[in-house]
C-alpha cells in the first residue's frame, strides 16, 4: 500500500486522543495560528537578539564539522510566540557548546577560489555583506534572486544547513542571518556532479511515478545501499574531514548524481501544480514538496530519523525564499533539491513507511498542551523547529488538500527525547 492511500485508510489509524489525552474540541489550524502570531518579542527585540548571538560571537560549527543551530532555535522559538526571558534560557543552554570566531581556518585566496574549501568562512560573509551594500543596494530579494543559484547546487552541503540557515533568516527578515546562510552553503559547497543536460532537466514535472512508488523503489535498491556502504569508506573522503551522513550524501551526489536526477525527472506531480506554459510552478510545487517531506518523516519507521528532519527544514526554509526567485531558477532549486533528498532517503537505509496515521479532531488543548511540554523543557532544538514547522503549515492544509493529521502527528515527535540516527555497519 502506498503512502496517499494509507492517509485514507481508517484500518491503520489511530486516535489522537490516545496521543494526549485532551478534549475541547477546536481544529488545530486555529490553535496553531494563535500560537504562532501572538509574538512575546517585538520585531527589533529578536534582530537584536539574533545579532548578539550570530557568528560575530560564535563560529558557525563547533566539535570539527557541526553546524551551529542557535539562530535556528531562536526563530522558532519566537515565532511559536515564546518570551525573552524563554529565548535567553534557550540561549544559555545552547550556547555552552560552541566555540568563538577566532576558530575560523584562514585562508587569504580570493574569495570566489574558496567555494566548498571550508575556510575563510569570515572573509566569504564578507563578500556578500559587500555585495548585499554595493551591488544590490541592500535589497535582500535581489542579493538572494541572483546569487542563491550559484550555490544552490551545493545545498546538500554540511546537512543542508546552510539553506536552512538562510530561510530561518529570510523568515524574520534579518539581514545578518541570510548573509550567514548564503555564505555557509559557499564555504561547504559540494555540487551534484549530473551530466545530465538542460534538456533533460526541462522533463521535470512531466514524470509518471508516484513519489512513494519512488521510494519504495530506491528502499528495494540493495545494489545501492550497498554501493553507498562500501564507497563512503574510500580513502578520498578523509580530508573533507566530515561525519558519515555527510561524506554519505557527497557521495551519492557525486557518484550516483545521474541516477538521481533521472529518478526525480520521473516524479509525477498534480497536473493543478502546472502553469499554462506546462512547467511546475516553483511556489506551489515547493509547498506540495513540504507536505511530502513531513508526510515522509512522520510515516518512517525508524522514528525521529534525524536527517529526515533536516530535509523538512530544508523545505520550509525554501518554500520562504523559492518566490523570490525567477521561474527558471525555482524549478533548478526543485531539481537540486529533490536530488539531495534522494540522497538523504538512501543515506539514511530507505526507510520503511509504514507508521499508522492519527486520527481524530484536534483540539485547541491539544495544541496547547503539545506546546507547553515541549517548550517547558530544554532540548534539542531540532524539536522546536519541528514544532514550529508544522504548526505553521498546518493552518492552510485544508486550502491545500493536505491531511491536517500529518502536521500533528509530526509535531507530537517533538516530544521525544532522542532521534534516530542511522547506522552504517562500522
Amino acid at each position: 500500500m502506498n503512502l496517499i492511500s494509507m492517509l485514507f485508510t481508517s484500518s491503520l489509524k489511530i486516535s489522537v486522543s490516545k496521543c494526549l489525552k485532551l478534549h475541547n474540541r477546536k481544529t488545530l489550524h486555529q490553535c496553531c495560528r494563535r500560537f504562532t502570531c501572538s509574538m512575546s518579542v517585538s520585531e527589533k527585540d529578536i534582530h537584536d537578539i539574533l545579532l548578539d548571538n550570530s557568528t560575530q560571537k560564535h563560529f558557525i560549527e563547533y566539535n570539527g564539522f557541526l553546524s551551529n543551530h542557535l539562530s535556528h532555535g531562536i526563530v522558532a522559538l519566537y515565532r511559536l510566540g515564546m518570551s525573552r526571558d524563554r529565548l535567553q534560557h534557550f540561549i544559555s543552554w545552547y550556547d555552552k557548546r560552541l566555540e568563538p570566531a577566532t576558530n575560523d581556518l584562514l585562508d587569504d585566496s580570493p574569495v570566489l577560489e574558496l567555494k566548498g574549501k571550508r575556510v575563510s568562512f569570515y572573509n566569504i560573509l564578507k563578500y556578500f555583506e559587500d555585495l548585499l551594500n554595493n551591488k544590490y543596494n541592500k535589497n535582500v530579494d535581489a542579493l538572494i534572486l541572483n546569487e542563491y543559484p550559484k550555490v544552490s547546487e551545493g545545498l546538500g552541503s554540511s546537512a543542508l544547513h546552510g539553506t536552512i540557515h538562510l530561510g530561518y533568516g529570510y523568515a524574520v527578515n534579518n539581514e545578518r542571518i541570510i548573509l550567514e546562510g548564503l555564505a555557509y552553503t559557499f564555504h561547504s559547497f559540494r555540487p551534484i556532479s549530473t551530466s545530465r543536460s538542460d534538456q533533460d532537466f526541462a522533463r521535470l514535472g512531466q514524470g509518471s511515478v508516484e513519489i512513494t512508488e519512488l521510494l519504495e523503489k530506491l528502499r528495494n535498491n540493495s545494489s545501492l545501499q550497498k554501493q553507498m556502504r562500501d564507497g563512503i569508506k574510500e580513502e578520498r573522503w578523509k580530508p573533507l574531514k566530515l561525519g558519515r551522513f555527510q561524506i554519505a550524501v557527497t557521495y551519492l551526489t557525486a557518484d550516483h548524481a545521474d541516477f538521481l536526477t533521472d529518478q526525480v525527472l520521473s516524479i509525477k506531480f498534480d497536473p493543478k501544480l502546472l502553469d499554462i506554459d506546462g512547467r511546475l510552478e516553483p511556489k506551489r510545487c515547493m509547498r506540495q514538496i513540504v507536505y511530502w517531506v513531513i508526510m515522509v518523516f512522520a510515516l518512517a519507521k525508524t522514528r525521529n530519523n534525524f536527517f529526515l528532519l533536516h530535509g523538512v527544514t530544508c523545505a520550509w526554509s525554501l518554500n520562504n525564499i523559492i518566490h523570490v526567485l525567477s521561474k527558471d531558477d525555482g524549478l533548478k532549486v526543485i531539481r537540486e533539491y529533490l536530488t539531495i533528498l534522494l540522497a538523504v532517503y538512501v543515506s539514511q537505509g530507505c526507510p520503511e513507511l509504514s507508521v499508522p496515521v492519527l486520527e481524530g479532531e484536534y483540539t485547541e488543548n491539544d495544541w496547547r498542551e503539545l506546546v507547553k511540554k515541549v517548550t517547558d523543557e530544554d532540548r534539542d532544538e531540532h524539536c522546536y523547529k519541528l514544532l514550529q514547522v508544522c504548526g505553521e503549515m498546518v493552518k492552510e492544509a485544508e486550502k491545500f488538500g493536505e491531511n491536517p493529521n500529518i502536521y500533528f502527528q509530526s509535531a507530537s515527535m517533538a516530544l521525544d527525547k532522542e532521534f534516530h540516527f542511522f547506522s552504517y555497519g562500522d
